[in-house]
């Protein structure tokens, strides 16, 4: 069993927003794992098939649940797909984002799920460090974490990205490391 995590609904991006909207509307889903770095995709049984989940950047996916939630969320929909009206109704129930489909949804899923939605944790955004010149993962994790004596921790953390990681080794410049949270343990 995965665990799951609470997070705000008014925080929900990417996979974690896909899987609230997927839980919200009683799909059968469930995860796969990225390839190559990617992040983890979200998947929906519908009918038998496997489909990818994203209504929050599929407007075909996203269409359907706005017809079906737009009244009743009070979305003001028209058939003229009126973008800014997704925004507007988003904005109204306490959600700020970038692009309207990310704010329809979330009030889609605060409306059925309410402000907190329980989350795969391997889809919870995970905090990350960008390596500087002349680091190496121990003086990161002394810098970061408060404790040279942590740097397993963000060893444990980039395993599947970097299986051989050492205290003394640097990585190139710009390099993403997913990071432990908290400072000294």
């Amino acid at each position: 069993m995965t665990q799951l995590t609470e997070v705000q609904t008014s925080t929900l991006t990417a996979g974690s927003l896909a899987w609230a909207v997927g839980t919200a509307e009683g799909l059968d889903m469930y995860i796969k794992p990225g390839q190559y770095g990617s992040a983890p995709g979200v998947f929906a049984n519908i009918s038998g098939r496997a489909i990818r989940w994203w209504p929050e950047q599929d407007a075909a996916q996203a269409w359907p649940l706005l017809v079906k939630h737009g009244r009743r969320e009070r979305l003001h929909l028209d058939f003229q797909c009126n973008g800014a009206s997704y925004l507007e109704a988003g904005i109204r129930c306490g959600h700020k984002a970038r692009d309207m489909l990310t704010a329809a949804m979330r009030a889609i899923v605060s409306m059925q799920l309410g402000p907190v939605a329980l989350i795969p944790a391997e889809l919870v955004p995970q905090r990350t460090y960008t390596t500087n010149p002349g680091e190496s993962v121990m003086g990161i994790a002394l810098r970061e974490l408060k404790d040279e004596k942590r740097w397993t921790e963000i060893r444990d953390h980039n395993a599947e990205a970097h299986p051989d990681m050492g205290p003394h080794d640097y990585y190139p410049v710009g390099t993403v490391l997913a990071m432990p949270e908290g400072g000294a343990a």
